[in-house]
């Protein structure tokens, strides 16, 4: 659900990547991060997902 969140920028998107970027494992942060990374190198969440 937050790779679809990840194109919106809403919000509401933030905060629930927010909440739950913490719990997140290190094989979800990185499977995430390979999907947002190449089309939005520049989105706020890579930093966190690092």
């Amino acid at each position: 659900m937050l790779l679809f969140k990840s194109r919106g920028g809403r919000p509401k998107d933030n905060d629930d990547f927010a909440d739950v970027a913490e719990l997140l494992d290190a094989e979800r942060r990185r499977w995430l991060f390979d999907r947002i990374a190449p089309r939005y190198p520049e989105h706020p969440w890579l930093p966190d997902l690092r």
